[in-house]
C-alpha cells in the first residue's frame, strides 16, 4: 500500500492505522471532488489574499533580503493528469491569479533545466508565486521585532495554558538545572495565539474548539548544486508526487515525500527504511525533472511534522474561548500556502 500511493501521488502511508486515520484519509479522497474543491478554495482565498498583502508590506518597508525566488513552474507527467487540474485552473482565471498553460516546448523554453526529451503533458507557469528561504526570513523579522521592543523566551516549554474570562495565563517551563526543575514562569495576556506547529492539539486538548488534525511527515534534501547551467531559475513542481524543487543560492531545496502518520506516532522517529523510501522518492523525483541540477549525494536530510484538518484547510483565527487564537495546520506546503493556489 505505501510504495503504490508513493508512486502514485508522492504520499507514504504508514501501515498500522486505527480507524479514526483511516477514516481522515477517506475524507480527504473526497477533497479531489471538484465541487468540494471549489469551495474549499473559495473559503482560503481571503486568507491567501491577505497574506500575499502581508508579505508584499514586509518586503516594501523592511527591504529584508532572505532568498526569495519568483515564478513557479507545474509539470505534469500525462494528459489525464493535466485535465485532472481543471477545477484549479477555472480558480485561477476566477480569482484573476496570473499563469499560463505551457505545452512540454514552452516549459523547456520558460526553464531550461527541465530534460528536453522527457515525454511529459505540459505545465502551468506561476509567474508571481514566491518561494524563499523561510528560517532566514524569521531570524531577520525576529531580530527587528527584537529591536523594537518585543520580548522573546527561548528554549523554553509551554507547560500548560489556563484560560478564564478575564485573563489568560501562559506557563513557562524552564530548562532543567541538574536534578532540580527550573521554576516555572507565569505570563499573563489579554489573548493568546497559539502557533506551536504539530504540538498545538496537545496545548489546546482541553479547550475542544477545532477540528481532527492529523499529522504528515514532510522531508526534504538540500543538496549543493551540480551545474550552473542546469540549475533551475525557476522553482519545478512535480504537480502529481507532490515533489518542489528550489534554487536557494548554491543549493536546491528538494521538498515532498509526505509520510502519513497515526496520530499516537507522530512523535516518534520513522524506522530507517520508511525514511530511506522518502528520501529516495525526492531523489528520484530531482533525477526525473532536472538531471545534473543538485549533487543529491552529498545533500543534507530533514524532516518534521506538520498538520491536516480534516477539509483541508489551515485553523487560523478565534475559538470558542474568547482569549484563545489558534493559527496551524498549514499542511504540507508550510508558508508556502499563500503563494498560490496549488494544483495538485
Amino acid at each position: 500500500m505505501a510504495t503504490t500511493r508513493a508512486k502514485q501521488s508522492g504520499m507514504i502511508v504508514k501501515p498500522g492505522f486505527d480507524s479514526a486515520a483511516r477514516d481522515f484519509l477517506k475524507q480527504l479522497d473526497t477533497l479531489r471532488d471538484p465541487d468540494a474543491f471549489s469551495a474549499r478554495y473559495t473559503q482560503l482565498h481571503p486568507l491567501v489574499a491577505l497574506s500575499q498583502r502581508a508579505v508584499g508590506d514586509i518586503d516594501e518597508h523592511l527591504q529584508l533580503e532572505y532568498e526569495q525566488r519568483r515564478g513557479m513552474l507545474h509539470l505534469f507527467r500525462h494528459a489525464r493528469e493535466l485535465d485532472d487540474a481543471a477545477p484549479a485552473l477555472d480558480l485561477l482565471k476566477r480569482f484573476a491569479v496570473p499563469h499560463r498553460v505551457l505545452s512540454p516546448e514552452e516549459c523547456v523554453a520558460a526553464e531550461p533545466s527541465v530534460l528536453d526529451d522527457l515525454p511529459f503533458a505540459g505545465g502551468v507557469l506561476l509567474p508571481d508565486a514566491l518561494t524563499a528561504n523561510c528560517p532566514l526570513f524569521i531570524k531577520q523579522l525576529k531580530q527587528m521585532l527584537k529591536d523594537a521592543g518585543v520580548q522573546f523566551r527561548m528554549n523554553r516549554t509551554v507547560s500548560g495554558l489556563r484560560l478564564d474570562g478575564s485573563r489568560a495565563v501562559v506557563e513557562l517551563a524552564g530548562p532543567h538545572e541538574g536534578k532540580r526543575r527550573a521554576e516555572v514562569e507565569t505570563l499573563s495576556a489579554d489573548a493568546i495565539v497559539v502557533a506551536a506547529g504539530a504540538d498545538t492539539p496537545s496545548l489546546i486538548a482541553s479547550v475542544k474548539t477545532t477540528p481532527s488534525l492529523y499529522p504528515l511527515r514532510i522531508h526534504t534534501l538540500t543538496a549543493p548544486v551540480a551545474y550552473e547551467e542546469r540549475a533551475p531559475h525557476l522553482t519545478v513542481v512535480d504537480s502529481v508526487k507532490r515533489i518542489t524543487m528550489t534554487r536557494v543560492n548554491q543549493r536546491l531545496r528538494i521538498a515532498g515525500a509526505g509520510v502519513f502518520l497515526g496520530v499516537a506516532k507522530a512523535d516518534k522517529p520513522l524506522d530507517a527504511a520508511l525514511s530511506r523510501r522518502a528520501l529516495d522518492l525526492l531523489g528520484q523525483g530531482t533525477h526525473d525533472w532536472i538531471p545534473g541540477a543538485a549533487r543529491v549525494s552529498a545533500a543534507r536530510a530533514w524532516d518534521a511534522v506538520r498538520l491536516f484538518s480534516v477539509d483541508g484547510l489551515p485553523v487560523v483565527g478565534a475559538t470558542r474561548h474568547p482569549r484563545l487564537f489558534v493559527n496551524a495546520a498549514h499542511g504540507p506546503v508550510g508558508w508556502a500556502s499563500p503563494a498560490a493556489l496549488r494544483l495538485c
